[in-house]
């Protein structure tokens, strides 16, 4: 078996490549040490910082970190909490003078298909992006294509049951139904639609039927076969470096966190598009609900126990203070939420006290204002800075 010390010995030194380092994780709590801040060390970049000491079982072992992860591609999956972590990630660009891919005109870096170069501002000149953080198909090849080699790809997912609630509502499937079945409740709605799908076209249905799978890039027409959907899979899970789970949303963060060598500040939120809209409705998905939604949307039920999976090994090799670092990290966010959510702040902005998990650090009100804001009112006034940003440096 190859040792923990002469398998970074091999990273450093490029001795091993993707596909072996990939065999070599699968499966084992190895692939600490497989994410790519790892790989990316070389001789001149390969002193460790950010050291945590993380438990396994009785024993523990120092966890050391190369320097912060800066080159990030994230998958935004839509209705799966994943408004929330794009502020983070554009926060951490922001906070770090990242460069960013940015959408023209709208909120999407390509509309139900990959990255579209006419949908996307340009980095610098003699620079690449960094972050890749909004609305896009995943194309592995297309990816690359953008993003620098030492990119770590993340993404996330969430249980198809109220994945779909949200999604109906959000984006109007509800509004559509009413149209055609009068206004009756959103319970009887759902029941009604599960029932028969075809009531509706396949355009009001392209945000509630296998969204994650499509998001993903698994191709429609693959869709419909089991085993084709796994061997997808099976790829994607040696692209992706982590697939957090909204189910586990602090929990995803922390390892997220660790995994990219950032500091608790980092990962501070406040939930975004939480009652965004108006919705009163309760909608419930049991019983002959769940059977026909296993039905029509099978395909994002295997994607989502499939990662779900995965994530949860993962937890469970992380050891023993894992938890201990989530309680924290919870506990400061309860801190960050009421000051940053408190619209008559007397103060400049709220310090957060050193703990086992992190510095003692500090959220100014501008952050706050950053962290609360709407996603689109966001993204109008980081493109105007990026715009500023551009023709600074390429005059």
């Amino acid at each position: 078996m190859l040792t923990t010390s002469l398998f970074i010995y091999h990273l450093n030194k490029h001795v091993l490549s993707d596909q072996q380092i990939n065999a070599l994780c699968r499966g084992n709590w190895l692939y600490l040490f497989c994410n790519l801040p790892f790989r990316a060390m070389n001789e001149e970049s390969s002193s460790l910082i950010n050291s945590d000491t993380v438990a396994f079982g009785e024993s523990t072992f120092n966890r050391q970190c190369a320097k912060k992860t800066t080159n990030v591609a994230f998958l935004k999956v839509h209705k799966a909490g994943s408004t929330t972590v794009m502020n983070i990630f554009l926060r951490f660009a922001e906070s770090n003078s990242l460069n960013v891919m940015l959408p023209v005109p709208d909120n999407y870096l390509g509309f139900d298909q990959t990255i579209n170069l006419n949908n996307i501002l340009p980095p610098p000149k003699h620079q690449t992006y960094n972050i890749l953080c909004h609305h896009v198909i995943y194309n592995r090849s297309v990816f690359r294509q953008y993003m620098p080699r030492d990119t770590v790809f993340i993404a996330i997912v969430r249980d198809p049951v109220t994945q779909i609630i949200s999604a109906a509502q959000f984006f109007d499937l509800f509004i559509d139904l009413r149209k055609k079945l009068g206004k009756i409740p959103g319970q009887r709605l759902m029941t009604t639609f599960l029932q028969n799908p075809d009531i509706c076209t396949k355009a009001e249905q392209k945000f509630v039927k296998t969204r994650m799978c499509l998001d993903f890039g698994i191709p429609r027409e693959d869709l419909t076969s089991k085993d084709k959907i796994m061997s997808h899979l099976e790829i994607l899970n040696d692209d992706f470096s982590l697939v957090m789970v909204m189910e586990k949303f602090d929990e995803s963060l922390v390892l997220l966190k660790r995994y990219l060598c950032w500091d608790m500040k980092d990962i501070v939120y406040v939930p975004l598009n939480i009652l965004s809209r108006q919705r009163d409705e309760k909608v419930v998905i049991e019983g002959q609900d769940l059977d026909n939604l296993k039905k029509y949307n099978w395909p994002d039920f295997i994607l989502y126990e499939y990662f779900k999976s995965n994530f949860e090994k993962r937890i469970s090799e992380e050891g023993n203070d894992f938890n201990d670092e989530v309680k924290t990290y919870k506990q400061i966010l309860s801190q960050v939420g009421r000051y940053c959510k408190n619209k008559t702040k007397t103060m400049e902005g709220i310090q957060i006290d050193k703990t086992r998990w992190n510095s003692d650090f500090f959220i100014s009100n501008r952050e706050c204002a950053f962290i609360t804001k709407h996603e689109l009112v966001l993204l109008e006034q980081l493109r105007w800075k990026y715009k500023q940003k551009l023709r600074q440096m390429n005059s």
